[in-house]
């Protein structure tokens, strides 16, 4: 009986010569280059939603601003929600990080709306953490 469980089990091992498994090509980035973009753009519409983070570094001598977007896409609502984050050096003027903020000059940051809709769309902007 013995001999008998260690021939199955030898049997159901893998070999160093065994070829590996072949990967699955991926849905959109396994295709041409030119046809991506719409291969993306179609997976991401029958999925029904989305999520993103886009994020955009600038640097100077002084510092750097770094301001992240992330949000998710509802396309049977047609609405969109973003949440912008920025985090700011401490050696940048107060110029600098005010614009980097997006505050307007003369306008204190307590009037800025909490949420502010995306002209033209179903779409609500929330301030930056």
């Amino acid at each position: 009986m013995l001999a008998t469980a260690s021939l199955v089990l030898t049997v159901c091992s893998s070999t160093p010569d065994a070829p590996a498994p072949t990967p699955t090509a991926h849905p959109v980035f396994s295709q041409k280059l030119d046809r991506q973009i719409f291969l993306a753009l179609r997976r991401t519409q029958q999925a029904g939603n989305a999520a993103f983070t886009q994020t955009i570094t600038f640097a100077s001598k002084k510092g750097r601003a770094v301001q992240t977007l992330s949000g998710r896409l509802d396309f049977a609502q047609g609405a969109v929600v973003t949440m912008p984050k920025r985090k700011l050096s401490p050696g940048l003027s107060k110029a600098v990080r005010d614009t980097a903020l997006g505050l307007i000059p003369g306008r204190s940051r307590r009037s800025r709306p909490s949420a502010r809709p995306v002209a033209g769309h179903r779409a609500m902007s929330l301030p930056a953490a």
